[in-house]
């Protein structure tokens, strides 16, 4: 009996949370009101100043979608363009702002990667609203793959150094290489280097063969330096490799 008594109990209390949870349908965010949405994709490049982001919408049978408003905090910063046809829904990076975020080192400067956090509010055509709270990432266009802190003099062993795009190569004006010998050169092109999509990297068979072509001894450290650039707007990445004796 007592275990009975427990049961009804429990039945009893799920279905008061359900009520409740029917009288604030407003912080629903689940399936369970008709309809959800996802974004995708969460991480953009400093390059996407103008990108294409879309929600993706999940809805129950004959449900569809009537509206999705964008905030920022706030502030109303775009409409969605939905199309139920494709369960999918379109803004434009645009709408975020400049991509100017703190720079944590620097209190005068601005860094352009970043955290934006977006809030969105959909209206459905069963006639509830759910809100959604989205995370998206600023990232580098530019960084570094596969890196070498230090080789040893006059070793025959192969060096690769690469780098890594977050846009297609083929949509960037282009993607060049400087190099320096130690902290007080100064740095200039190499154009022996051709970079596209199937190569983003600099490959010397041999150690002795990138310090004969850049001139590097014992204890010389040798600057690359890759920038990109699309438009106006540019990045670049620096990576450094010390000549040591043994």
């Amino acid at each position: 009996m007592k275990n009975i008594k427990i049961i009804l109990f429990l039945f009893a209390l799920i279905a008061f949370l359900v009520s409740c949870d029917q009288d604030d349908e407003s912080d629903l965010t689940g399936l369970d009101i008709g309809g959800n949405i996802t974004l995708s994709p969460t991480s953009i490049s400093e390059f996407d100043v103008n990108k294409d982001l879309k929600f993706n919408l999940l809805s129950k049978s004959g449900v569809t979608f009537d509206e999705i408003k964008v905030y920022k905090g706030d502030t109303e910063i775009a409409e969605a363009v939905i199309d139920n046809g494709t369960n999918s829904a379109i803004f434009n990076s645009s709408t975020l702002g400049d991509f100017n975020f703190p720079d944590d080192e620097d209190e005068d400067e601005d860094d352009k990667t970043g955290v934006y956090e977006i809030n969105t509010k959909s209206k459905i055509s069963n006639g509830k609203t759910f809100l959604n709270l989205f995370t998206i990432n600023v990232l580098k266009e530019l960084t570094m793959d596969d890196e070498v802190a230090s080789v040893i003099n006059a070793d025959d062993t192969e060096i690769e150094i690469s780098f890594k795009t977050r846009t297609d190569m083929a949509n960037l004006d282009f993607v060049k290489v400087f190099w320096k010998k130690n902290y007080d050169g100064d740095f200039a092109e190499d154009t022996d280097f051709v970079f596209n999509q199937d190569n983003k990297a600099l490959v010397f068979d041999q150690v002795a063969d990138m310090q004969t072509k850049y001139s590097l001894a014992i204890n010389d450290t040798i600057y690359f330096k890759f920038t990109t650039q699309k438009g106006t707007l540019t990045d670049e990445v620096i990576t450094t490799i010390g000549i040591d004796e043994e």
